[in-house]
């Protein structure tokens, strides 16, 4: 900000204000120094004698007057509303005077001005005659400056009778009257929104009244050098904008910006509902202190007032009176009060009030002189014949609501004022989630109390637990929340919490946790360093000093000191060479290894044979057929919460989720060298034998592995009507485009096919330019091998796809198979020679088996280990436990969230230009003809394919990553504008800041891939299933 904070002096400063305040003020000895704080311009005389304050204003106010000293700014600066002249003697600490210039009342000023000349006329006049120097002894009078007093009170209300119109020069005015003194600047502007019919969301409730239909708000952008508290200012400026009853405007949005920033710093949402219509909304429901409010407005303007308002058995008791200036002995006239009465209430209709009895009464007097009744619309109409209580506990949310917000708003003086605290309501299955906010965040522990103890006494049906929220208005993210739950709930991990990430919600997570337990605290990390060194080295050395003494290891010439000669032995046998030695000892000992190894197999034969006598003689054992379970079976999910209801979703989760792994090696089919895959391919066989193929298959790298999880994707479906969807995850790490096409065209057979395939994942797949490991492991596994023995027809391209695209590394790749294939075939040969002379060797399962079972009965069980301070039925250490299992649906829950204040810590931050990923990016090559050799075969098959660009965040999209995001999106847009059967659905910026949705700066946890399946099975442009 131009000139703020530091004092100007005629020697340093050359801008245009500066030059024309010394033009102005500068003569005869006077220093003028001045500074910009807020909206207000402060000038200092300095002289000695001090500068008479007529002169001064005589000199000052009529430039002001015809030079606009905000054109001296530059145009993005903040207007000057107010100057505030001071004089000073020099030399000395305070000013001896000051006096306010209301820009925008010159006229007035000037009228001051002349009535300073009329009382001061000889002192002017002395002044004038002055050869340049003005004695201190020249001063306005008393009256002037009571004048000046009572002038600049009516400025002061001129300005908020304008501001209370609507203008917003002049309430940018009346605001700055306050914060300017704290150095904040304020613009104020008008826009206009769009109004809009809009649906309400099922289950919301918000205690705005919408009754209004104002389209006008109040945009004020206050800018200063600091961030100021919210709370500092937060509520007198809402107090400030509320007192001007503003009708015309919905609300207004106060926006902090720091000078010098691109993004505000916070914004806060004051709701200017007029204190009328907050009262009648209150007064519809029945609260009897809005009635009383509304009542005695109306009959002021006649001088009557409303001494008393109860409410007894449904009747509301009214007494009045005569406005004491009018008369003390005298009742109101009854037609009189009946007329101001009876519209009103009957226009308002109190919920469960019936009728109102009216009592007329002079002051004083004990004995009403009249007594009037009215029966009330209550009376006639049922639905507003309950109370509100009997509501609210019949489970009306609206009355739940109301009660919720006189609970939370008890003085309500306060909540015109300042709007008070709102609420919103949210029902999702046995949950009711109750947001809160206020221009100043309610505080947790009476807002939580009030609202738990108000609910336990409706006893709701089918609410099962409650979950508080507390923010500022204008906040989209939480400050604190609470929880409470009144009954078992079945869930394996918590809920998560609303997704209202905010940067400092992270700072909590650099403080260490402590643990249950301290052990040795007066142990340095260093010292438990250096004794760990030492163990390792003195076990290193006594490990090797075994293996030599058992002479079937030598030591190596740098290590002698591991043997040293016995005092008897020889000069001769210190010197016999070493290899002679070695070789003896490999003799001897080759030997024994050998005959035990034929001892023990005769021992083995023995034992099988003797067991085979035992089976013989015992009694036959009828088999039990196990109890059938579906590896598919999942907990019941409770409907989530979308991004417009504000709150996150519920991700569901598998009752028991299977052991991929266990699956992938009892598969029947041969390694692919990527276990990951192999699981897959298990688990979608295992599928397909079960219930044949799946109806929706996802397929991608890690990012869809983690990205898209199948069970909220196949629940959301089943709410559009889309009945007995079958959805499999068939994610990969490190899965290219070359690696997709191979597991849809070569993996799986035609009948395996889905119905609809879900690529989901982004442009680190489709690199051309970078080796692509993952394909080129697969190719050379056991497995590719054996779909080539069954394909004859592969194409050669694919059967050699290391020589003609990676030369030199593929050409190594090859050898080593080769030689790989040649050592296996030996290997092979030789095990079945030995096999012919063993005795053993076909039962060798079985007395494997028997030798485990031998020695686990002479092993005992292990325990459970659980970490301290854990209990093993808690579901959230269920939930830890288990979160990097791929469940039955080939999904990956990972429960953890990225958090870019620890994450750091742990993991080195990769710039895109140093990322190997995006090393020379460039699609056009081998994976780009994956691409298309994969939509000629979907296609052929009719098998639509939908590509989803997975989410990332803004950490990770630095500028070189970003550029080549772009140039993938653009490439996937344009193929699928030209290729039929392909259609590309762009998630990638859809949420950057939201990093409670990723594990990873590049990939989702399960709170994402619930967000992501839920948006995908509401996409209308995917052909989902009939």
């Amino acid at each position: 900000m131009l000139n703020s904070a530091s004092e100007q002096s005629p020697s340093n400063d050359k801008s245009p204000l500066a030059q024309w305040l010394r033009r102005m003020l500068e003569r005869g000895g006077i220093w003028v120094q001045f500074r910009i704080k807020g909206n207000h311009l402060h000038v200092l005389c300095e002289s000695k004698p001090c500068l008479n304050r007529a002169i001064a204003l005589n000199r000052l106010i009529p430039a002001l007057y015809q030079t606009d000293i905000n054109s001296f700014l530059p145009a993005d600066h903040p207007p000057i509303y107010q100057v505030l002249l001071y004089g000073r003697t020099l030399g000395e600490e305070r000013p001896a005077w000051s006096y306010r210039i209301h820009l925008d009342q010159l006229d007035r000023h000037l009228e001051q001005l002349k009535q300073y000349r009329a009382n001061s006329r000889l002192a002017l006049s002395t002044a004038t005659r002055s050869t340049g120097t003005h004695t201190a002894t020249i001063a306005p009078d008393a009256a002037s400056v009571r004048t000046s007093d009572a002038t600049g009170g009516a400025i002061v209300l001129s300005t908020r009778s304008q501001a209370k119109r609507g203008h917003p020069n002049a309430i940018a005015r009346y605001l700055s009257e306050r914060i300017s003194t704290l150095g904040i600047a304020v613009r104020v502007s008008v826009k206009t929104l769009p109004f809009e019919t809009t649906v309400p969301t099922p289950g919301l409730l918000n205690t705005v009244s919408v009754s209004r239909v104002s389209t006008r708000r109040l945009w004020i952008v206050c800018e200063s050098l600091y961030s100021p508290d919210p709370v500092a200012i937060g509520e007198p400026m809402a107090r400030q904008l509320r007192d001007l009853e503003l009708d015309d405007f919905r609300d207004a949005v106060i926006c902090i910006q720091v000078t010098g920033e691109a993004e505000p710093d916070w914004l806060l949402r004051v709701d200017l509902t007029p204190p009328v219509e907050m009262l009648r909304e209150r007064a519809r429901w029945g609260d009897v202190g809005a009635i009383a409010r509304l009542l005695r407005h109306a009959l002021s303007d006649r001088d009557i007032q409303l001494s008393t308002s109860t409410l007894r058995d449904a009747t509301l008791h009214l007494s009045c009176c005569l406005n004491p200036r009018i008369s003390t002995t005298e009742a109101p006239d009854q037609a009189t009060v009946r007329a101001i009465i009876a519209p009103l209430l009957e226009t308002l209709g109190p919920q469960g009030i019936q009728a109102a009895t009216i009592y007329g009464q002079a002051i004083g007097e004990e004995a009403p002189a009249w007594i009037d009744w009215l029966n009330l619309p209550a009376a006639e109409h049922a639905a507003l014949a309950e109370p509100t209580l009997t509501l609210a506990q019949q489970g009306d949310w609206d009355a739940i609501a109301f009660l919720l917000l006189c609970a939370l708003n008890p003085d309500l003086d306060q909540q015109i004022a300042t709007g008070g605290i709102r609420i919103q309501l949210l029902q999702r299955e046995d949950l009711l989630h109750i947001m809160t906010d206020a221009p100043v965040c309610p505080d947790q522990q009476r807002v939580s109390s009030t609202i738990v103890k108000l609910l336990k006494r409706f006893h709701l049906p089918g609410i099962l637990g409650i979950r508080i929220y507390g923010r500022r208005a204008g906040q989209k993210r939480p400050l604190w929340s609470y929880g409470v739950d009144w009954g078992s709930r079945n869930r394996l991990v918590p809920e998560p919490a609303p997704e209202f990430a905010a940067t400092d919600v992270y700072v909590a997570d650099l403080v260490a946790q402590s643990s249950d337990e301290i052990l040795r605290s007066e142990l340095t990390p260093a010292d438990l360093r250096d004794a760990w060194k030492t163990f390792r080295e003195k076990l290193g050395q006594k490990m090797q000093m075994a293996l030599v003494r058992s002479q079937l290891f030598a030591p190596l010439p740098e290590n002698q000191t591991l043997v040293s000669p016995a005092p008897e032995e020889s000069a001769l046998s210190r010197y016999t060479p070493s290899h002679y030695q070695g070789a003896k000892v490999a003799l001897i000992w080759g030997t024994i290894g050998i005959l035990l190894t034929f001892q023990g197999d005769r021992l083995l034969h023995h034992l099988k044979e003797r067991q085979s006598v035992t089976q013989v003689v015992s009694p036959p054992v009828v088999a039990v057929p196990l109890p059938e379970t579906s590896p598919d079976t999942t907990t019941p999910i409770s409907p989530v919460l979308t991004d417009e209801d504000t709150f996150i979703e519920e991700t569901p989760l598998a009752e028991a989720p299977a052991n991929a792994s266990a699956l992938a090696a009892e598969s029947p089919f041969p390694t692919f060298n990527s276990e990951q895959l192999d699981q897959k391919v298990a688990l979608y066989h295992q599928l397909t034998l079960d219930s044949g193929p799946t109806d929706v298959l996802i397929v991608g790298s890690s990012r869809a592995l983690r990205g898209v999880d199948p069970v909220v994707l196949k629940q959301e479906l089943e709410k559009l009507g889309y009945t007995d969807v079958s959805v499999f995850n068939y994610g990969v790490n490190g899965a290219t485009a070359q690696v997709i096409d191979l597991i849809v065209r070569r993996i799986l057979t035609p009948d395996q096919l889905p119905r609809l395939i879900i690529w989901a994942d982004g442009a680190r797949a489709f690199n051309s330019s970078t080796l692509d490991v993952t394909y080129n492991g697969v190719v050379l596994s056991e497995g590719y091998r054996a779909i080539v023995q069954e394909n004859p027809n592969l194409s050669a391209e694919e059967t050699q796809l290391s020589e003609t695209e990676m030369p030199g590394v593929a050409g190594t790749e090859g050898f080593g198979a080769s030689l790989t294939a040649s050592y296996q075939e030996i290997d092979g040969w030789l095990s079945d020679r030995l096999a012919s002379m063993s005795a053993a060797h076909t039962d060798r399962d079985r007395l494997k088996a028997m030798v485990q079972q031998g020695l686990t009965a002479w092993l005992p069980e292990p325990s459970p280990i659980v970490p301290t301070g854990e209990d093993p039925n808690d579901p959230q250490s269920l939930a830890n436990a288990g979160q990097g299992l791929i469940d039955v649906n080939g999904f990956l829950p990972l429960a953890v969230r990225f958090n870019p204040a620890t994450y750091y810590q742990q993991y080195a931050r990769v710039a895109g230009a140093y990322d190997s990923d995006y090393k020379d990016f460039q699609i056009e090559g081998k994976q780009a003809i994956a691409l298309q050799n994969l939509l000629n075969y979907t296609r052929s098959h009719n098998v639509p394919v939908v590509f989803v660009n997975l989410p990332l965040t803004d950490d990770y999209l630095d500028p070189v990553r970003l550029q080549h995001e772009q140039e993938f999106r653009q490439y996937m847009l344009n193929v699928s504008l030209t290729q039929q059967g392909l259609i590309f659905r762009d998630l990638g910026e859809q949420w950057v800041d939201r990093y409670t949705y990723f594990s990873d700066p590049s990939h989702l946890n399960r709170y994402g891939a619930q967000a992501v399946s839920t948006r995908l099975a509401q996409d209308p442009m995917i052909p989902w299933l009939p």
